[in-house]
């Protein structure tokens, strides 16, 4: 949980998030639709209650321990890639992020102060195209004005909150309060 850098600890907590797999078939109305999930859905993986890797013959669950009290940058990476013998697919499920106020307290074993596990997104990092070829861009926030910008290589033009939850996120950034 803590990375040095030069003479201070900074640290961090980088969680793998799954994606869940969009549904085979869609009803009449439903043709385009894009899947779509919560974040709370993908961390339920680490809330100790829910079955999710597959080892040997049974299932392991997953729950984050705090015991020196939750790290000041959280990184989420939402796995959006997968590789098999042919090609490598990615999920198009929009994963909503909150933008502000993510509660990381039903993933904690013991209890945690409030005001500890509150979390607000301060970067997003999407993948935007298929998934041999496509590119990237950041979703930043100024944190003096609070204002959110796209930056795109060279580009740098300023975005609404709305589009940030709804991006489709590879790396979620989030600081403590």
């Amino acid at each position: 949980w803590v990375e040095i850098i030069g003479d201070a600890a900074q640290p961090f907590l980088c969680l793998a998030l799954d994606v869940p797999p969009p549904p085979l078939f869609q009803d009449d109305r439903a043709t385009n639709i894009i899947h779509q999930v919560s974040l709370h859905t993908c961390l339920s993986k680490y809330d100790g209650r829910t079955p999710s890797a597959l080892i040997g013959d049974s299932r392991k669950r997953y729950i984050l321990c705090a015991d020196g009290g939750l790290p000041q940058v959280l990184l989420l990476h939402v796995k959006r890639f997968e590789k098999n013998q042919f090609f490598t697919e990615k999920s198009p499920t929009i994963v909503h992020a909150p933008v502000r106020g993510l509660d990381m307290s039903p993933y904690v074993d013991g209890p945690v102060a409030p005001e500890e596990a509150r979390y607000d997104l301060v970067a997003s990092i999407c993948h935007d195209g298929p998934a041999d070829a496509g590119s990237f861009r950041a979703l930043v926030r100024r944190r003096a004005t609070g204002q959110w910008f796209a930056v795109a290589d060279l580009e740098v033009s300023e975005t609404q909150p709305e589009t940030v939850a709804t991006s489709e996120a590879y790396v979620l950034v989030y600081e403590r309060r």
